[in-house]
């Protein structure tokens, strides 16, 4: 969303400069057809709809990421979108999102997308989410729902007949965001709910212990409660926004606190290049990355 905004900002003031010079000489020429030729060639103005992604990263502990993320437009009301990405920290695991997105109409914008998180035959998430977006006047929202569950794999060998604890996973998110011309914040809360159907296998996830310090896109995955507060500034071609987090373990009797800072330059129309750093503000690990992204 973030880069869409950017890009409509890019375009917003050309069309609006070309507007307004074409009413000008509309009331000065006599060569009328000559102006409204002129005038309709805004109708050719195509939006940005596809984008490519390609990003990796570093913790202070030689952990590290790397992935890429593409969205391709079919037509205004149905866009497909793949993510990928390999976390190598003291739990490797991968981050991974395929589905469908699209425009109901001008303010309604609906997705769903097929969610997988950790590493088989060890830890791992498997979820399908419904979201609904709308848009006004510069408000956005959006809601989202996720069901699927959650995998504990037990450490073999054991004297147990089964391999994994098995927890029913359930999440709904809000976020709530506005823009006053070019700047942008935007509310984010995040509840999840685990049903767990073995209570006395609960001494397993002692295991977990060796997460306590773990990077922000690992703690949401293990989250109880997320809530997060985005500030983002655009200064021509540079967007810079800070972002707070605050997420509440699900396994672990602990609250992670991050502040994020993010550095957006755009190159010409398609290109853009992206920097990121995670501070945790009590206990985990920094981390910084790059991304490179093409639309067109």
């Amino acid at each position: 969303m973030l880069v869409k905004k950017i890009y409509g900002f890019i375009f917003l003031f050309p069309c609006l400069f070309c507007i307004g010079y074409s009413s000008d000489v509309f009331a000065q020429a006599a060569d009328i057809t000559e102006i409204a030729d002129d005038f309709w060639l805004l109708n050719d103005f195509q939006p940005l709809e596809n984008s490519l992604w390609l990003f990796a990263g570093k913790d202070e502990d030689e952990g590290d990421y790397y992935g890429l993320s593409t969205t391709l437009s079919l037509s205004s009301y149905l866009r497909v979108d793949v993510s990928a990405t390999q976390q190598n920290y003291i739990l490797q695991t991968e981050d991974l999102l395929w589905g469908f997105s699209g425009d109901i109409t001008e303010q309604f914008s609906w997705g769903i997308h097929k969610l997988f998180w950790g590493d088989k035959d060890v830890l791992e998430r498997n979820d399908l989410q419904y979201s609904l977006g709308y848009f006004i006047e510069g408000f956005s929202s959006q809601i989202s729902y996720e069901s699927g569950d959650f995998k504990l794999f037990l450490k073999q060998p054991n004297d147990l007949p089964i391999n994994y604890v098995r927890f029913e996973h359930r999440a709904t998110q809000l976020n709530l965001g506005y823009s006053w011309g070019l700047f942008l914040t935007q509310l984010s809360y995040k509840k999840h709910d685990y049903t767990f159907n073995q209570p006395g296998l609960l001494f397993y996830l002692g295991s977990l212990n060796l997460l306590n310090n773990i990077g922000l896109d690992q703690a949401r995955n293990l989250a109880d409660k997320e809530s997060s507060i985005l500030l983002s500034l655009q200064v021509e071609t540079i967007s810079y926004g800070l972002q707070l987090s605050q997420i509440d373990s699900a396994f672990l009797s602990s609250r992670n606190q991050y502040a994020s800072l993010n550095l957006q330059k755009n190159f010409g129309s398609q290109w853009t290049l992206a920097g990121n750093v995670d501070f945790p503000l009590n206990d985990g690990l920094m981390s910084a990355g790059l991304s490179l992204g093409y639309l067109w």
